[in-house]
């Protein structure tokens, strides 16, 4: 788990989860108390799914109400219209094609996020059934270097 602030300077916590645990309960559970105890503003959780072959692109999975979420929907959404105009700009990946609405999905179960109360996304990074997007976040050249560090080997 990784705490970093978003363009507006919000505390995030962000977590990169392998998708066998993301329907594993206890980690979904213990998850949702380390977002609480990082205190974060905002908690978004980063994949990369399997979609058709033929589809490319990310998307924002954004939480819908359900009783417990409401408070934090609207930032949530706001929080979602940030982290798709960062990447999109950031990567130059194309939106979604084959999930959502112009690169969002609205989603009742976030897994382990829909036990924070703070405002969260999921970001589908790559679709990784799709040639050109695996490329893009399992290649050397598809990864980003940050300023004062190596490039991965």
């Amino acid at each position: 788990m990784h705490l970093a602030r978003s363009p507006g300077g919000r505390r995030v916590t962000i977590k990169v989860i392998r998708p066998e645990l993301a329907e594993d309960t206890d980690f979904r559970a213990r998850f949702a108390r380390k977002v609480s105890a990082a205190r974060a503003d905002a908690a978004i959780s980063i994949h990369a799914d399997g979609g058709p072959p033929g589809g490319r692109g990310f998307a924002i999975l954004e939480p819908v109400a359900d009783g417990p979420d409401d408070a934090v929907i609207g930032p949530s959404v706001t929080l979602g219209a940030d982290l798709r105009a960062a990447f999109a700009s950031g990567t130059r990946e194309p939106v979604s094609s084959y999930d959502g609405t112009d690169g969002v999905k609205f989603r009742d179960d976030l897994a382990g996020l829909n036990l924070s109360r703070v405002p969260k996304v999921f970001i589908e990074c790559a679709n990784m059934r799709n040639a050109a997007d695996a490329a893009l976040v399992t290649s050397r050249g598809g990864r980003r270097r940050q300023p004062g560090r190596s490039p991965p080997a």
